[in-house]
């Protein structure tokens, strides 16, 4: 079996990174929680597998890990979104976490992909339908 790119662990270029408090804005999440979370400095160390993902995000305030059947969808609590689906698929070299909130409008698509530097690019694409809102962020992971 074939190591996907993406698996290893990865550090947050903060400085490399677009801010990310308006999409947190947009999405529900008061200030302060906004604060603290756009300047977490954030280590991610990634597994995929045929059938699934593993995720772990370690901060200074919190660790957490997230196992993802690919493929499948399925309704999650996640931290920021809320009630959400969720879909995660991995082709093509890139992994994508598709979230679109059960009771509204809002979408969030988080593709990571292996840049030809070696880094991990992360882009989050926020959309509200309602409100005619789109944002797209950029993060910048290296390999630790």
């Amino acid at each position: 079996m074939e190591t996907h790119p993406l698996n290893g662990t990865w550090e947050l270029d903060l400085k490399a990174s677009e801010p990310i408090d308006e999409i947190l804005e947009a999405q529900g999440v008061g200030w302060a929680k906004r604060k603290v979370i756009s300047g977490l400095a954030i280590t991610e160390t990634i597994t995929i597998t045929p059938n699934n993902v593993t995720i772990n995000k370690q901060t200074s305030v919190k660790n957490v890990r997230d196992e993802l059947p690919l493929n499948t969808e399925q309704e999650v609590d996640d931290d920021v979104a809320g009630k959400v689906k969720q879909i995660v698929t991995a082709d093509g070299g890139k992994l994508k976490i598709h979230l679109k909130s059960i009771k509204g409008s809002t979408e969030v698509v988080n593709t990571r992909s292996l840049l030809d530097d070696g880094r991990v690019l992360l882009e989050i694409h926020f959309t509200d339908k309602d409100k005619g809102k789109e944002l797209i962020r950029k993060r910048y992971y290296n390999r630790k």
